[in-house]
């Protein structure tokens, strides 16, 4: 685990809002963008990477040095030097495991504990920039597992929390900001997946919940670069209304009255009901992620969603989200450096 420079949990706490789908989106486009990647996917009872990234039906083998991970045939287009697609996306499930895909995993928390070790203790996965843990709903075993076994050494870099604009999976989602910070790990961002339905036949987005937008906090003005318009008079600290997208360093006052420096901030003045959840709770809001019907069926069909889907507003979502999150991982060195170059790079040209 050492020789991996990222190590990334997924995390929710709500089943069903998507974080395999967004893992796989996001090694994807890492790899896209010339980034050594693998993807763990820690969901014992549930694997489904296998599937998303083609790998079904590909043994685990052992070597000397533990078990080697499979390799996902969607690699990458990759950036001359071997990374991306010379190297492939290494994946590791415990449906790969499996003689049958029907059969139920049906393992009490030790075997599970022990299975979890090995992914991250006997496992070859070789020198990596990222490594995307895929996780189950809820904070037990697997959670606890992986944050021990990592260890302060290789302690995970962060973690992304991805929920749903629903009331009931934001609830969840508050007890895992709760956990992590009760574990020491720290939140990256807040990522909102399925914010509206992508319509098949002309790509305009929908709300598929229901949900109905907040009006923003208002911003004390620290350092911004964007125009503004002033809401009062007066010099230091006045209150502005942020009137263009862009990225900046801003000094936000939470519901809680504390202030905390954002990566990136939303700047519209009505925001959706996560965004409030993440000025909240002091925490970066990387993006939402609509839900689009064709990217998903060629998902659960094992196909490579940057070739057949490649104009998909869900792409391009992911891509935002991705910018966003290289600029809040810390310790950046010249290989994440240069994904990051060329994953702005694939964003302007999309």
């Amino acid at each position: 685990m050492g020789a991996i420079k990222h190590r990334i949990l997924v995390l929710s706490g709500k089943g069903g809002v998507g974080k395999s789908f967004f893992s796989v989106l996001l090694v994807r486009v890492l790899a896209q963008a010339g980034a050594k990647v693998g993807c763990c996917d820690l969901d014992i009872c549930g694997p489904s990477i296998p599937r998303l990234l083609g790998t079904a039906g590909i043994p685990i083998v052992s070597s000397d040095y533990g078990w080697v991970p499979a390799i996902s045939p969607h690699g990458g287009s990759g950036n001359g030097n071997g990374r991306g697609g010379g190297g492939g996306i290494k994946t590791l499930s415990v449906g790969s495991l499996l003689p049958d895909a029907r059969q139920a995993v049906i393992w009490r928390g030790p075997r599970k504990t022990a299975t979890i070790k090995r992914f991250l203790k006997d496992t070859f996965w070789g020198r990596l920039d990222h490594l995307i843990f895929d996780t189950p709903p809820g904070t037990s075993d697997e959670h606890l597992t992986v944050v021990k076994l990592l260890g302060s050494a290789c302690r995970p870099r962060g973690a992304i929390l991805v929920t749903t604009p629903q009331r009931l999976a934001m609830d969840t989602v508050r007890r895992e900001i709760t956990f992590c910070r009760k574990m020491g790990i720290k939140i990256l961002g807040l990522v909102e997946n399925m914010a509206g339905y992508v319509c098949p036949c002309c790509n305009d987005i929908v709300d598929a919940f229901g949900t109905m937008p907040v009006e923003a906090p208002k911003m004390k003005k620290k350092e911004s670069k964007m125009e503004t318009k002033a809401a009062g008079s007066g010099s230091g600290g006045e209150e502005v209304a942020i009137t263009a997208t862009t990225t900046v360093t801003t000094t936000t006052t939470s519901a809680s009255g504390n202030t905390r420096d954002n990566c990136t901030i939303s700047s519209s003045n009505i925001i959706s009901e996560v965004e409030q959840l993440a000025i909240e709770y002091e925490i970066p809001y990387l993006g939402s992620v609509p839900l689009d019907p064709r990217l998903t069926a060629a998902m659960d069909s094992g196909q490579d969603v940057l070739e057949t889907c490649a104009e998909s507003p869900a792409l391009f979502a992911v891509k935002t989200v991705l910018a966003r999150l290289l600029e809040c991982l810390p310790g950046e060195e010249s290989a994440t450096a240069d994904a990051r170059a060329a994953a702005a790079a694939s964003l302007a040209l999309s």
